[in-house]
């Protein structure tokens, strides 16, 4: 029965490809757009915890505590739930991005003759800024250099990851299990039947002694691709988040022009503006230009 009886020839490899190219494109669309619907069916209601630290723990790595806040549609992120909005928007690299424009508006990173300077400063109660600012008091009052810089934000952002995973998802905006694995089912769907389809007609093709390099090799290339669009679907935003990262866009789009013009550099403000859209819309205003912060930092190449 054709396909599977098809010779596996240049042709048949030919076609086999275009008919991949749309059924992938296909099942990419259907996967997302199902997998959002049932995001929204199954939207959790939890408020959205904040982060805080003992003061009496100042000097211990930070185990963050859990209180109420609020990270919704339609209610503008406060000062305290910046930090699950830089997660939610890219991970560790946007949390990085926040604590150094952060450091900055606070003075513990100036610019002095061409080098980055860190100054001395109090160890916040903030549990984020707390992890930062205990790594840069090994440079007090030395150059550091921009990779460090990166490095040492970096790896204060990791150390929170999974505090601040935990404020996306008690948000609602983190994508659930069964929305995951619905959309992967989906997805896996039609590359699956062309799986099957080019198993088939291989193994039919060595029975009669036929040529299937072709089509072997298309098989080969045909699996990569699956698993490599599957990594994507699985890692996809929610529904919630896309839609609640344009809604904070927009609304803060006269902020970020006022910012971006170097109208204000308050460090509320600023932080705002770095948390929703990243360092790049302030890194040219009078505050950050001597830094040259956009070089390449060690993890995220260029900015």
């Amino acid at each position: 029965m054709w396909p599977i009886n098809a010779a596996a020839d240049a042709a048949f490899t030919f076609a086999f490809a275009v008919v991949d190219v749309v059924l992938f494109l296909g099942s990419y669309l259907a996967s997302t757009g199902i997998g959002r619907a049932v995001d929204r069916a199954s939207m959790r209601r939890l408020p959205s915890p904040r982060l805080s630290l003992p003061p009496a723990d100042y000097r211990a790595s930070a185990n963050p505590h859990v209180e109420p806040a609020a990270l919704r549609l339609g209610h503008f992120p406060a000062q305290r739930d910046l930090w699950a909005v830089a997660y939610l928007r890219d991970g560790d690299n946007a949390v990085a991005d926040l604590l150094i424009a952060r450091a900055v508006c606070l003075g513990w990173i100036v610019a002095e003759e061409g080098r980055l300077i860190v100054k001395h400063h109090s160890v916040p109660h903030d549990a984020v800024l707390h992890e930062f600012s205990v790594s840069l008091q090994f440079h007090v009052n030395k150059p550091i250099s921009l990779s460090t810089l990166w490095t040492e934000s970096q790896a204060a952002a990791q150390r929170v990851a999974s505090t601040l995973a935990d404020v996306v998802a008690s948000s609602g905006m983190d994508r659930t299990p069964r929305s995951q694995r619905v959309s992967l089912l989906t997805f896996f769907a039609a590359p699956g039947l062309m799986t099957a389809i080019a198993l088939a007609g291989i193994v039919v093709a060595i029975t009669s002694g036929s040529p299937w390099a072709h089509l072997g090799v298309m098989l080969l290339a045909h699996c990569v691709v699956s698993f490599g669009i599957a990594h994507f679907v699985w890692r996809a935003r929610s529904a919630q988040a896309s839609t609640y990262l344009t809604w904070s866009n927009s609304t803060a789009a006269a902020l970020k022009d006022e910012v971006a013009s170097g109208g204000t550099h308050q460090i509320k403000q600023v932080s705002v503006v770095v948390a929703i859209a990243g360092l790049r819309e302030v890194a040219f205003t009078p505050v950050f230009r001597d830094m040259h912060l956009l070089g390449p930092p060690p993890d995220k190449g260029a900015a």
